[in-house]
């Protein structure tokens, strides 16, 4: 009876960039041909192969409905996707879903170094990656190899990704944007208001805290997080709210805020909240000039990335009274040293990135990036695909 040749290892690349066979590691199993399946493929000897660009166009049909019907019809069963997890916390309701679909690797320690993360990689075919302070780039996707064919990172932002690269292995990258939003936007108000009444140093009565009736709110990076700071400072009767960024926002008229250039929002903002990606153009935005433009009794909220601010010059304008205080959420280097001169600044209120920390939005953070990794595996298109 002629055969047909299955290759388990496959991936959801385009054909245009097909490697050659010789380069693909795959485990083939030798089958008899099942009848009533496809009588053209029992007339002969065929080879399916599924190699790194095999779920495209025609052969994405193949790959999504031919194939099943056949491993059920000979009675094999194709291996399950391996899977490496960079964090061996992993909240139990997504590694309970996960492990359903999956062979799952998991980090022993606590804060797994790079080291002990490149050695897990060889021969994984998905990444759930969960440290936005370790890059994830070519090194890591060589040590992954070929086979590798989805990524899901457990953030809104993708700075620490490598995009181009998977781009240009046209491996599918899962992120989980909005669903942060709302604790993130709590975080914000919480660290607005503690920076604001002196928590650090109210015993010294030195600082008497501004009122935030009738004050002005300045928002750098108006997206869905800064969007529902605006609505949560609607109950605080502030006066105005200014927004920056590349576009006008269509929830602005809605929010009563003000579309303004990042120099007039410096100039008469009372209380700034940075809520804007990482990118090249934000990186260390907030320098020792944009410090020295803002008002003197102005408060900083970072709810962002730290690396948006110049930490050096952040110290200077604290201790200067350029500004007035701060309140932190995330900082450059994580975990802070307890050398670091930001915890000796008694107007400095700094909490260990934690504005996602509550159980239900890192649930369902975790979930979707499950969700996304285990469609990238199936060659489906995930429920939430970065662009």
């Amino acid at each position: 009876m002629p055969e047909v040749i299955v290759d388990t290892t496959f991936s959801c690349a385009p054909a245009a960039s097909r490697a050659s066979a010789s380069s693909r590691s795959a485990v083939s199993h030798r089958i008899p041909s099942a009848p009533g399946i496809d009588r053209r493929m029992s007339a002969r000897t065929e080879t399916i192969v599924q190699d790194e660009h095999f779920c495209a166009g025609a052969n994405f049909w193949l790959c999504a409905l031919y194939l099943p019907l056949l491993n059920k019809a000979c009675g094999v069963a194709m291996r399950r996707p391996r899977v490496l997890a960079t964090h061996h916390q992993v909240q139990p309701v997504a590694l309970e879903l996960l492990r359903k679909e999956c062979d799952v690797i998991l980090p022993t320690a606590d804060i797994p170094s790079r080291a002990e993360i490149l050695k897990l990689c060889p021969g994984v075919d998905g990444l759930l990656w969960t440290n936005y302070k370790m890059r994830l780039d070519r090194e890591v996707l060589d040590a992954c190899g070929p086979q590798l064919r989805a990524v899901s990172v457990t953030m809104n932002g993708v700075d620490c990704v490598d995009v181009a690269e998977l781009g240009r292995r046209n491996i599918p990258l899962g992120h989980t944007p909005t669903l942060p939003n709302g604790a993130v936007a709590d975080a914000a108000i919480g660290l607005m208001i503690a920076a604001n009444d002196g928590l650090l140093r109210s015993h010294t009565n030195r600082v008497s805290r501004q009122p935030l009736q009738g004050s002005t709110i300045g928002i750098v990076g108006f997206g869905g997080i800064g969007q529902l700071i605006a609505k949560r400072l609607r109950g605080f009767d502030v006066d105005t709210i200014l927004y920056c960024g590349r576009t006008v926002k269509e929830g602005s008229t809605e929010l009563n805020a003000q579309f303004v250039s990042f120099a007039a929002l410096l100039e008469r903002s009372d209380f700034i909240f940075i809520s804007c990606p990482l990118t090249n153009e934000t990186f260390r935005m907030f320098d020792g000039k944009v410090f020295a433009a803002m008002k003197k009794t102005a408060i900083l909220v970072n709810v962002a990335r730290g690396a948006i601010v110049d930490e050096a010059a952040l110290v200077e304008a604290l201790k200067s009274g350029q500004i007035r205080a701060a309140g932190l959420d995330t900082v450059t280097n994580e975990p802070l040293s307890p050398e670091s001169e930001l915890l000796q600044l008694s107007n400095c209120v700094i909490v260990p990135h934690l504005g996602t920390a509550t159980k239900r939005t890192r649930d369902r953070m975790a979930v979707r990036a499950v969700e996304n990794l285990i469609n990238g595996l199936r060659c489906e298109r995930m429920p939430s695909q970065f662009q």
